[in-house]
């Protein structure tokens, strides 16, 4: 996965000037890693812990690999089966009848599981 660059004598803003500005010295550039391998880490955890408990379980273990493929190979590499099963769903999707219709209802219906599942873990956790 690669960043696009700005354009010469414009500074990059936004999660790539972070990325960019981090990764000018190397003890930001580390920080930088093991936040970003904190967080996806916390966010596949509680995504395989929603698998058993009401929640968007697999939607949280995708979301948190998308966090780990920013800064780990590895993680891209997990990620990248999940990314063309996806391509090929919205495809299908796309080819039927309605087809933007259902597409725009599912993203609604994951959005309102997510926020579903962050009222449920922050009831759980109060």
């Amino acid at each position: 996965m690669t960043t696009p660059t700005a354009p010469p004598g414009r500074p990059r803003t936004g999660a790539g000037g972070v990325r960019e500005w981090a990764r000018r010295r190397r003890t930001t550039h580390l920080a930088l890693r093991v936040v970003v391998l904190a967080l996806g880490s916390l966010l596949v955890a509680v995504g395989a812990v929603l698998l058993v408990l009401p929640g968007p379980g697999w939607a949280l273990i995708v979301l948190g690999l998308v966090v780990l493929a920013s800064e780990f190979a590895w993680a891209q590499r997990r990620l990248e089966p999940v990314r063309r099963l996806a391509e090929r769903g919205v495809a299908a999707i796309r080819e039927r009848p309605g087809g933007p219709a259902i597409l725009r209802g599912l993203v609604v219906a994951g959005c309102l599981s997510l926020v579903g599942g962050a009222a449920v873990a922050v009831s759980a956790l109060t």
